[in-house]
Order: C-alpha cells, then structure tokens, then sequence
C-alpha cells in the first residue's frame, strides 16, 4: 500500500500529465495549471519530509548537473532580448528538474516511485487506444490526438514501451502476463500509428537495450513480449500496410533532393541552428526564442521547416542557452550512462531490474531528442523527470546511497531546506501566476476577435486591457493586436483629429513591443501597414523587407510587399518574390492570394 503522505504528490504528478497532453509548447495558458499541480507536489513533499526530519536530497553528479543545466538556463534567460518568451520556455523546461527534486526530496519515494511509473504506463496505454482509433477508421495517416504532434506523441509510446516489457517478464501469475502482452501490443501498434520513424528507431533500441541487459535468468521470460512486439508491428504494417506511412517515410530518409520527409531539410534546418549558437556562444539569444530567431538563418530553399523547432533538442539549447548548455546536457547522458554501469554490476537481480526499467525509457528520451523536440514540451518533461527519479532511486540503492544530502536533526542543514523550498515554491508562483492570466485573457481576446457577434467584437479590448494588466511589461502580444486594430482604424476614419491619435498611439504601441521583442517580424510588418496607410510607399516597403529579412515565411508581409511592387510597375519583382514563397513551406490562403494578386495585373489567367 501507498503511504498516505505519498498521495497526493502522486496524484499531483500525475495529473500534471494528463493536464500537459494538449498543451502546445510555445503560448498556453494552461502552463500555470501544470506548474501549480507541480508545485503542489512540492508542498506535499516538504511538509512530511521537513516533520520527518528525512530530507534527502540528491546530490550526484546527474542531480548537480541537471541542477547546473536549470540554473544556467535561467542565465540565459536574464540576458534574453525577448524576457517573456524566455520566462515561458524557462517555466517549461523547469517541469524536468522540479519533478526529479521533489520526488527525490520525499521520505517516501519508494512507494511514489513505484506508484508513478504504474501510472504512466496506464497512462500511456490508455492513449494507444484512441491513437489506433484514429489510425484505423482513416481520420488522419497520422495519429497524434491529444497533441499536436505525432513525433512526440509516438515518445511517450516508446518510454512506456520498457515498462510494458518489464511488467511482461516479471509477471507472477497468468492474469498480469496477459495484461503486460496486450500492453506491449498496444504501445508498439500505436507507435506504428503515429507515423514517427525516430520514434520508432527509439522505442525497438530501447526494447532491445533492455532485453540484452536483463538478468539472464529472466532472458526466456522476454520471449513473449518479444514476439507481441514483432506480431504488432507486423500486422500494422501487413495487414494495415496501405494506411502505414512510417515505412514510407523511412525509405524518404535517402532521398537526397529538397522532400519534406528526407535528411536533407534537417540536416540544412542544423546547420542553420548551428551557424544560430555560434553567433551567440556563451548565453546564446534566450530560452524559447527559436522559432522568432532561426528564420533569418534558412539555410536555402531546400529547408521545408517551419523553423519553430531545431528537431535536436540539445542543438535548439545550445543556439538558445549558448554551447554551455549544449555541454551541460551531455554531461547529464554521460554521467547517468557511467552510474547505470556502476550499478547494474553491483545490483542483485532485482535490483538490476528496477534500474533498466527507467535507464531503457529513458535512452528511447534520449534518442528521439535527437530528431526530435520531445524536451521542449512539458508532456514529455515531466515523465522524463519521473523516469529519472526512479532511477535515480534504482541506483542510489544499489550504490548503497552515499551522494546524497541528509538532513535528519533540527538545525541549519533542515532550516535551510525549509527556506529555499519556501522561495522556489514562491519564485515559481510569482512566473507562472502572471503568465496564465495574461495567456488566457489573449486567448478570450482572441476568440472573442474571431466571433461574428457584435458583442464579442466589443470585449476584444476588455481581453486585451486584462491580459496587459496580468501580465509583464515584456508581453508585448496586447500591444501588437490593438496596433493591428488601430490601423485597421485609421483605414476606416477619415477625422483627422482621432486619426492623429490613432497614428500617435499606434507608433507608440509598435516602439514598446520593438524594444520588448526586436526579433518578431509581425512588428516590422504592422509598421509597413501602417506607412501604407498614411501613404508613405517607401517607408512601407522597407518595413516589409524588415519583416521578411527576420522571417521569409512571413506571407502577410511578402503578399504587402509584392502588391506595392505592382503597383510601382516592378512586375518581375513582384513575381520573383511571389514565386520564392510558394517554393517555401506556406499555408493554401497565400497561394490563392497570390494569384489572385496577379491576375488583377494581369499576370496570371
């Protein structure tokens, strides 16, 4: 049975999971309710274990360098051009090591971690189940329901994957070997379903990792789920063959012309983030500012991203937190790929057992971040930290303890965990509070935008004042959208005294969100609108060509700027500039605008 103290931090953790499913990793409001349930995790650790007077925290070399890794991140983000994205990022990433400390930190972390690591794996089958769904009645090639993306769906299969092997081969009657086959079943055929070829790779070195590795005594054991695995895979792909993509996308990886599903738009997409860290070597340009920076470093036309990720999840730290970062994360793989050797020839049979569990779903992490983007979303961060505190726990027990700090009398050791529980707990209160608020009025701002009822068209501004009140100066995205709104105005308004304004205080909101956020090319864009709409045709130009220098795939900005060129009889030009678009990854409205643009010059039938 489970301590009682262990309750609700595993409740807290695990329902910080579920929350994190559907939440997209760059703007979501519902980051503050994860953080809180994580939070609440650390209240309901600190508590027992300071009455306890057991606070044990980790202090190996993989807790101080994931430690390392977290404060340095948090360097970089004081020294980020774009605070608001960098606090968001900053806020996510910390999901990981939060996670890891508080169930580190608990006096009952055998039951938690053992209760964790069911519960995910429930958690994670239960998925496969509407991800098979969608495969199999055809309502995408690729599933990815709840989330967004199929690759990162396909990771939490592939971490889960180990633990449904383990459950399989330490089985002691018929009913949980039943159960731990179908489970294998179930993850390895959802694997195939999302489509993802790195996951794939990941989750069969994972299970062959862990199989090779296991106490040979259990090796028979491993026959079973060996052969589900094959047979699940096999019937998704023979018997489901002409709806299975992920073959077909594996053959794609040789292809060596410009094809969205080959090697060669990655590898350009890394040479890019590249070229990105070593502009910015030492603190680089700020946790979460990617998407807003890789865009002026497209390698050519050949790179078919859309550059919100670097698809390797320590090169995108290393051009956001500087190569320290980049270091600091090998480190960490190193240093639990030494204590994993240390322990597994040590550990007893059992022993072995409970760390390759988390060290094998770990590794698939590992892999996939690798092509991937799994550690940039917190549906992926926080599992990560679980596995790690329970291998770390593994270990820890096999290496007889001894790196870590203990805390058992009265005095400063304790006092002082007291306190710096109590200011993280408030540090992190005071990020994500702000955060959630300002996050969740620009999403009601939005909506009510999109509404064709007048009444919600009449809130947008009410959205817009309390999503600027609850959040920091550096969330500029209020500003940027009543800028939008003003100049849609001063279209409109042919009063020259409230036209004024309108111009004065739309100048004024595109300075402040210039200074907050240099890098966003909306503003650039906004800017060229404007001058277009006093008139100002060369003015407008320049900010266009602004904005498509700070991100080519700008369309809003590249449509503005061939309309002018049209207009100033620069039909090459304009055709050109039209054309290298529609080269480039773009969504269907920008070409059916272009070529209605073109055949109202009468340059296209």
């Amino acid at each position: 049975m489970i301590h009682a103290a262990a309750i609700l931090p595993v409740l807290c953790l695990l329902a910080a999971s579920v929350v994190a499913l559907p939440l997209t990793a760059l703007q979501d409001p519902g980051l503050a309710i994860v953080t809180g349930l994580i939070l609440l995790a650390g209240a309901a650790t600190a508590i027992p274990a300071f009455r306890a007077g057991r606070m044990m925290i980790p202090a190996s070399v993989t807790a101080l360098s994931l430690l390392g890794l977290w404060g340095w991140m948090g360097v970089s983000m004081a020294f980020s051009p774009v605070p608001f994205h960098s606090l968001i990022a900053f806020c996510t990433f910390s999901a990981l090591p939060l996670t890891f400390f508080i169930i580190g930190a608990h006096p009952d972390r055998g039951d938690m971690t053992r209760f964790l690591m069911t519960g995910l794996l429930a958690l994670f089958t239960l998925l496969a189940l509407p991800a098979l769904w969608q495969f199999i009645t055809g309502v995408t090639t690729r599933a990815h329901w709840p989330m967004l993306d199929p690759n990162i769906l396909c990771t939490l299969f592939a971490l889960a994957l180990p633990l449904a092997v383990a459950r399989s081969v330490t089985a002691i009657n018929r009913m949980q070997l039943i159960t731990g086959l179908i489970t294998c079943a179930l993850l390895c055929a959802a694997i195939i379903a999302t489509g993802s070829r790195g996951g794939l790779v990941a989750a069969l070195v994972a299970a062959v990792t862990f199989i090779a590795l296991m106490d040979r005594t259990l090796i028979k054991r491993a026959i079973a789920p060996a052969m589900t695995i094959i047979l699940a895979m096999g019937v998704m792909v023979f018997v489901l063959g002409p709806q299975t993509t992920t073959f077909d996308r594996m053959a794609t990886l040789a292809h060596n012309g410009p094809d969205e599903n080959g090697l060669l738009p990655r590898l350009i997409m890394h040479d890019g983030s590249i070229r990105m860290m070593m502009d910015n070597p030492i603190v680089g340009t700020g946790p979460g500012t990617f998407f807003l920076i890789y865009p002026g470093y497209r390698g050519s036309i050949s790179d078919t991203s859309l550059g919100a990720w670097a698809h390797c999840d320590p090169l995108q730290w290393g051009a956001e937190a500087g190569i320290p970062a980049l270091i600091l994360f090998y480190v960490i793989l190193g240093a639990v790929l030494v204590r994993t050797i240390r322990a597994m020839r040590v550990a007893t049979p059992d022993r072995r057992m409970d760390i390759l569990v988390p060290f094998t779903a770990l590794l698939a992490v590992a892999i996939q971040s690798h092509v991937q983007f799994p550690l940039q979303t917190l549906a992926a961060l926080i599992p990560c930290g679980i596995l790690l505190a329970v291998w770390h726990h593994a270990t820890a027990q096999a290496l007889h303890g001894g790196d870590a700090i203990i805390a058992h009398d009265p005095g400063p050791k304790r006092t002082g965990f007291l306190i710096a529980t109590l200011a993280v707990l408030t540090l992190f209160i005071a990020m994500v509070v702000p955060i959630g608020g300002a996050l969740f009025e620009m999403r009601a701002a939005s909506r009510a935008w999109a509404s064709d009822d007048p009444a919600d068209a009449r809130n947008v501004l009410i959205h817009l004042a309390r999503a600027d009140r609850w959040g920091p100066d550096s969330f500029i995205d209020p500003e940027v959208t009543l800028a939008r709104i003003n100049i849609s105005m001063i279209n409109a308004n042919d009063a020259p005294t409230s036209r004024t304004q309108l111009i004065n205080e739309t100048t004024d909101l595109l300075d402040a969100a210039t200074y907050w956020n240099p890098y966003w090319a909306d503003i650039d864009a906004l800017r060229g609108d404007l001058a277009l709409a006093l008139g100002l045709r060369d003015a407008a130009r320049g900010h266009y060509i602004h904005a498509l220098q700070k991100n080519p795939l700008h369309f809003n900005a590249r449509i503005a700027l061939a309309h002018t060129m049209l207009d100033d009889k620069k039909m090459t030009d304009a055709v050109r500039l039209l054309d290298m678009g529609l080269r480039m990854p773009h969504p269907g409205w920008y070409r059916t605008q272009s070529v209605a643009l073109l055949k109202s010059y009468g340059l296209a039938q």
